[in-house]
């Protein structure tokens, strides 16, 4: 909204309905978005085998190409590939993704599930197809659950390598100016 660019939401996890609900928290009216054709969400469902994975991918683009989306979000990249036979096919699912996206000028973010005894990012191989990657990770310490946000890798551009502290709160997400400490 803050750059008046239109994007598209493509939700697997959390249906629309609930989404748009949660939004709300955060004073994000998703379905006045929708009338308006600022945002489209898609509530698509996991699918097994190639040509359904390939169907979801397809809506998605679609959505994207009506709306002249600038802006993508997949939710969960994960989900929307998990019935993919194997490793290598997934890497060059994505990959052609990425490609696609990027001929359509449109600047993706693929969320990605990470349980919390797990250090390695989706199947292991998004980080380095993808162009940036950005870690929200939650742990505990001293009895309490913090949040802390980093990013390793994002190409063409120089960037901060230092963990933040971050906050969701009714203005969305907050990031903390100073890096975390050492320790």
């Amino acid at each position: 909204m803050k750059y008046n660019q239109t994007g598209v939401y493509a939700t697997f996890v959390e249906s629309a309905k609930k989404l748009k609900q949660n939004m709300l928290r955060f004073n994000w009216d998703l379905a006045k978005l929708e009338k308006q054709r600022k945002v489209a969400v898609l509530d698509l469902i996991q699918a097994v085998g190639q040509e359904c994975i390939s169907a979801n991918f397809q809506a998605i683009l679609t959505a994207v190409n009506a709306l002249g989306a600038k802006r993508l979000v997949i939710d969960s990249f994960s989900a929307m590939t998990t019935y993919v036979d194997t490793k290598a096919e997934a890497r060059s699912f994505t990959a052609l993704a990425n490609r696609l996206l990027e001929n359509a000028k449109c600047t993706t973010m693929l969320l990605l599930e990470v349980p919390w005894s797990k250090n390695e990012i989706g199947m292991g191989y998004e980080e380095f197809v993808t162009d940036g990657l950005i870690i929200l990770e939650s742990r505990l310490e001293q009895f309490k659950v913090k949040r802390r946000l980093y990013v390793p890798k994002m190409r063409g551009t120089n960037h901060a390598l230092d963990c933040f502290d971050f906050y969701i709160t009714p203005e969305g997400i907050k990031v903390s100016p100073i890096p975390t400490s050492k320790e």
